[in-house]
């Protein structure tokens, strides 16, 4: 599996949302940016709608961890 790096930053995303690939889903959404290095940057969006901010960490912490 390749090397990934997680985005962070808002101008990463905004990179992100032009440039790369997104997954969307119901409680979710997932892009993915590659880099000219052969890595892949991953980063991974909650709705409002799952709770507040600690529950959307941790959903987001729990999917990092299983990648």
């Amino acid at each position: 599996m390749a090397e990934y790096q997680t985005l962070k930053l808002n101008s990463d995303f905004r990179r992100a949302y032009g440039r790369g690939k997104s997954a969307a889903g119901p409680a979710l959404v997932t892009y993915a940016l590659r880099t000219g290095k052969g890595s892949v940057r991953v980063g991974i969006t909650t709705g409002k709608k799952l709770g507040n901010a600690v529950t959307r960490n941790r959903i987001r912490r729990c999917m990092r961890e299983d990648v």
